[in-house]
């Protein structure tokens, strides 16, 4: 785990009213968790645009300086639903477009999680198919056991397609059971001891 730890880089956005880049990148060992709370309005559209421009000009500054880097992931976490786009208006649409393109391109894999019985699951599913995560009954800490293991499987593959990370079948259209999800990712982690979360949140 050690390994993976000193080789992870941590941004986190917060978009609880406005949109707010609470911590710029920062490796993983250096990262002291921010305390954040839901509430008020939800400018999804306008973070998801932020944390990919982030993520963008990480890995420009990656290849400035000639390091290597493995596909970025983009967690987003949501109890309410977007109240800046509107699906099918034309910022909903650039905003698909993008986290769209971005996946095929293997430019990062965009997780949307949806927590709580208040989140609209329903338009998060419009919005981002690919990766979205439902969470009924489940909590924020929680799905950081998600991402723990997502992280993982990406810093142990040698390429994005062999990463077993969350992905909803071609043929399915529900969002992955995240409740289910954590509950094997948590069984799995018993199992190993070694095998601990990485984010302590």
């Amino acid at each position: 785990m050690e390994g993976v730890e000193r080789t992870v880089d941590v941004a986190v956005v917060d978009f609880g009213n406005g949109v707010d880049v609470i911590d710029e990148f920062t490796p993983l060992t250096d990262w002291e968790p921010t305390e954040l709370s839901a509430g008020g309005r939800t400018p999804m559209g306008d973070a998801i645009m932020t944390a990919t421009d982030l993520v963008d000009q990480r890995k420009a500054d990656y290849r400035e300086t000639g390091i290597p880097y493995k596909r970025p992931l983009i967690w987003i976490l949501t109890d309410g639903k977007p109240t800046d786009i509107e699906p099918g208006g034309d910022d909903w649409m650039s905003t698909v477009r993008t986290l769209d393109e971005g996946e095929k391109e293997n430019q990062f894999a965009a997780f949307l999680i949806t927590i709580g019985d208040d989140a609209d699951s329903e338009v998060a599913n419009e919005l981002h198919n690919r990766r979205h995560i439902d969470m009924e009954s489940g909590t924020f800490e929680a799905s950081f056991s998600i991402l723990s293991n997502s992280v993982k499987e990406t810093f142990d593959s040698e390429t994005p397609e062999e990463a077993e990370v969350p992905e909803v079948d071609s043929e399915q259209d529900d969002p992955i059971d995240g409740d289910e999800l954590a509950q094997e990712v948590t069984d799995d982690t018993d199992e190993d001891d070694s095998d601990d979360d990485i984010f302590d949140v």
